[in-house]
């Protein structure tokens, strides 16, 4: 047996292991995750959080849903952030 054997195996493992073939697909959905990430913030309204879509914040509630602990306009902090 040839010593020529073990080297065309793992070079053909090393091409597979790096998938090639699959490589224009995955740069064409970074491309268009990207694209769908810009129009989806293009869209969005002024007062939504980019990172929470149902955005349940209010005046008594804060951006988790539970109420907010220091609501009094006297407490120094009690300002919009």
């Amino acid at each position: 047996m040839s010593g020529k054997f073990p080297k065309k195996i793992s070079l053909g493992l090393a091409i597979m292991m790096t998938d090639v073939y699959q490589t224009p697909i995955i740069v064409a959905e970074g491309i268009y995750s990207e694209i769908k990430g810009f129009f989806s913030e293009m869209t969005r309204g002024r007062k939504e959080l980019p990172f929470n879509t149902i955005n349940p914040q209010s005046a008594n509630t804060n951006k988790l849903g539970r109420p907010k602990q220091f609501n009094n306009a006297g407490f120094r902090f009690a300002g919009k952030y």
